[in-house]
């Protein structure tokens, strides 16, 4: 029944298929003894959710054996329009290996507020008896998200949550409202009120008038990307993509459309139209409808220069968005790095439209690089990823000076970073003052002298600034070192320092964990399933991502259902277009 369940959840199929004729007939021909099985929608939707609390218990197990935890949250409205808040949970297991798991999807009810966020979010992880572990969240930059933090530290205190300085900003989310700023400013000098809240993604596409350009006038950016999205909206409007496009290594490239919440999809959309120039070319000039869309050679000059100037923002947003690796200690290097890109390319075309866009570009990454300055965490991170360490931030320094971004010098930073890490001290000198004291978690065995100088590692730091001056003396590493097999390999030699890893290391810089998780929910409502009450929806959605991030079936044969779930499964799913139950 079990294997039944999983198949449900984790393709989107209603619970009544179990019902359907075919289904049994199936079941049958791979196994004749499950003639005699007795089974419906609600045996399937009670299955369903013995696996969500099976796969509960074992995740506050696993839970247990991690000592800081950081968290992401978003939140997103279903089809039918129930309300859901998405909380991920990150951290470094003790065998070094990433964890990103999904704790939760609970319900939004009421206002959706940061006060009620914050207060859904402490219930679950009170529930769950991990909230003297939470370390950091990370979430888009939206208003309410600020509420929400205060909230928590209401709940939970100051000493455990900090909104001030645990609260962080999604860099992705920043380095896309980057990117929207830029794209407004083209052909705006400056934008107006009106066209700082018009949307990039217009569907009024056929509405371009024809016009006739002379090569050599000047070119509107702004129209430019207009246009393209105006051939790619008509080409799906009327099926025709396929006729703008290349076969390349088996698979056919066509035009992208750009959609204002999906990050970077301007870029890409420009990207596939250069590469696509030619095609684009020759199908606007062969009919009279797609004239208008046709660009001329001084203004496919300006697509590229746009690209190249969009082209790092999606770089580092790739980079950021990765699960399987830190990401919280590029962000200050990435921050300035593109600020320091944007002012590159900003004095190297002679684009009176570039430098508009240009600006508010790097006001924008300012603004939240200065904010960044602020927290803890990001300096921590960085100065623990033994391939940036200090050194980037050493390199730097006089430009964030030059352009009024921080005043920060190296020491201080040095200094924050120590007067953090003094909460990690492993040292023998710290841990000799605490020789008296009970030991709850025993530290890693230390390298003795002999050891250190016969396997040629560094030798055994004292004290705790002798530790961090070491790790900083070293070389840094190379670009591909694995940072979290690093620190398991040097726990001995700087244990104070892998302490610390554990938990600045597991920080995401991006709230990508949770957004994807409804990314990839978006086919869970359909005509098929339009009865699900809100629990129902939560256990699918959860068991669906537990299933596939651990890709093992779990024995619900000791699992006891709380009463209110048996309760609600009477109103789950229908496969009846005309049914009236309710939902909740």
């Amino acid at each position: 029944m079990s294997a039944i369940a999983y198949f449900i959840a984790e393709a989107d199929l209603p619970y009544a298929i179990v019902e359907r004729k075919s289904f049994i007939y199936l079941l049958e021909l791979l196994n004749p003894s499950t003639a005699n099985m007795e089974y419906g929608r609600k045996t399937i939707a009670n299955e369903i959710d013995l696996l969500f609390y099976a796969h509960k218990n074992e995740l506050r197990q696993t839970l247990k054996g991690i000592k800081h935890l950081a968290f992401t949250l978003d939140a997103w409205t279903s089809p039918n329009q129930k309300a859901f808040m998405a909380i991920t949970v990150h951290g470094i297991t003790a065998d070094w290996k990433m964890l990103d798991l999904v704790i939760g999807m609970p319900n939004v009810t009421g206002q959706h507020s940061g006060q009620n966020f914050g207060d859904i979010f402490v219930d679950l992880i009170q529930e769950m008896k991990i909230s003297d572990l939470l370390v950091s969240i990370t979430a888009d930059n939206a208003s309410n998200n600020s509420t929400l933090a205060r909230q928590v530290e209401r709940r939970l205190g100051r000493s455990i949550f900090n909104a001030n300085t645990q609260l962080l900003g999604c860099m992705a989310h920043v380095i896309n409202l980057t990117a929207h700023d830029g794209i407004r400013a083209f052909g705006a000098n400056p934008p107006s009120e009106d066209a700082a809240e018009e949307e990039m993604t217009l569907n009024r596409m056929d509405s371009i008038p024809q016009v006739n350009r002379v090569p050599g006038l000047g070119v509107n950016l702004q129209t430019i990307v207009h246009r393209i999205h105006g051939l790619a909206t008509y080409l799906v409007n009327r099926q025709g993509a396929h006729k703008v496009g290349l076969r390349r290594n088996g698979k056919m490239k066509m035009l992208l459309l750009d959609v204002r919440t999906r990050w970077n999809s301007t870029y890409k959309m420009l990207k596939r139209a250069l590469e696509l120039k030619s095609v684009c070319i020759a199908y606007c000039n062969g009919q009279a409808e797609t004239e208008k869309y046709l660009l001329m050679d001084n203004e496919w000059d300006k697509v590229n220069q746009i690209t190249k100037f969009l082209e790092p923002l999606y770089i580092v947003t790739k980079m950021l968005c990765g699960s399987r690796y830190p990401t919280l200690g590029m962000a200050l290097p990435i921050y300035i790095s593109i600020i320091k890109s944007i002012y590159s390319i900003r004095s190297t075309y002679n684009a009176s439209q570039l430098i508009p866009a240009a600006d508010l570009m790097i006001d924008k990454l300012k603004k939240y690089l200065i904010s960044a300055f602020q927290k803890t965490a990001p300096i921590c991170a960085m100065l623990l990823d033994p391939r940036i360490k200090l050194r980037y931030f050493e390199k730097n320094y006089h430009f964030l000076v030059k352009h009024e971004i921080s005043a920060l010098r190296p020491y201080d930073i040095l200094q924050r970073f120590k007067g953090e890490a003094h909460a990690f001290d492993q040292s023998p000198s710290k841990l000799g003052q605490d020789s008296a004291a009970p030991k709850q978690n025993k530290p890693a065995k230390k390298l003795s002298i002999i050891e250190a100088d016969i396997f040629g590692q560094g030798p055994v730091a004292k004290d705790l600034d002798d530790e961090i001056q070491q790790y900083l003396l070293e070389p840094n590493a190379k670009q591909k070192c694995d940072i979290l097999s690093f620190w398991s390999q040097q726990k001995k030699i700087y244990p104070s320092l892998a302490a610390m890893a554990t938990c600045f290391l597991g920080i995401p810089a991006t709230s990508a964990p949770s957004e994807r998780v409804f990314s990839r929910s978006k086919t869970i409502i359909g005509s098929q399933r339009h009865s699900l009450n809100s629990t129902s929806i939560e256990h699918l959605l959860c068991v669906k991502e537990w299933y596939q991030s651990s890709d093992r079936m779990m024995d619900t044969s000791s699992v006891n259902l709380p009463v209110a779930t048996n309760k609600d499964n009477s109103e789950d799913d229908s496969d009846d277009s005309d049914s009236d139950r309710d939902e909740d």
